[in-house]
């Protein structure tokens, strides 16, 4: 299962939706048949959960009327979690998805995170270290961004050249 996107349109709506991309791996052209089922969860809390019967490599399921769904904001960054369960007669296969519904805009007044002005000041992060280069494990990955955060208080970062150590993005997340 390859999640291609998650798009949560109507985020500043009292009641959220959510559509997911999803793409099926289907090297050898055989015929696809199975049910593909999207649980959205906030920690071990279900909060929505749909199905769509698998017609082709690629598809979309969609969830509407989500209430009780907070904003990812930098003071709060509630974050949610999109599992994806592929069943087909061949067997199982799933894969979750952290994410946080949030709108992010720029206008002529500037940038605005959920409809809100906000100022943003930032960096461009090498993820390179003296010594080791690119060798760096998952504690100085988060720890790298709490730094940016706290030490240097940082809300947006630029990622150079490369895709970045997924550790240091989720903790950006967080």
């Amino acid at each position: 299962i390859g999640l291609h996107k998650i798009e949560t349109p109507e985020v500043l709506g009292a009641r959220k939706t959510l559509s997911a991309v999803v793409a099926l791996d289907n090297p050898q052209g055989r015929a696809l048949s199975g049910t593909l089922t999207a649980t959205l969860r906030d920690g071990e809390r279900t909060i929505a959960t749909s199905s769509v019967a698998v017609t082709g490599a690629q598809l979309r399921i969609d969830m509407g009327g989500l209430e009780g769904i907070r904003l990812w904001e930098l003071a709060d960054p509630a974050l949610y979690h999109l599992d994806l369960v592929l069943e087909t007669p061949a067997g199982r296969d799933e894969t979750s998805t952290r994410f946080g519904f949030r709108e992010v805009s720029f206008t002529t007044q500037g940038f605005a995170l959920n409809g809100k002005p906000l100022k943003l000041r930032g960096l461009n992060r090498h993820q390179s270290f003296p010594y080791v280069g690119y060798a760096m494990g998952r504690a100085a990955q988060e720890r790298d961004a709490e730094i940016l955060k706290y030490e240097l208080r940082v809300n947006t970062v630029r990622t150079s050249h490369y895709p970045q150590s997924h550790w240091f993005l989720d903790r950006c997340d967080e």
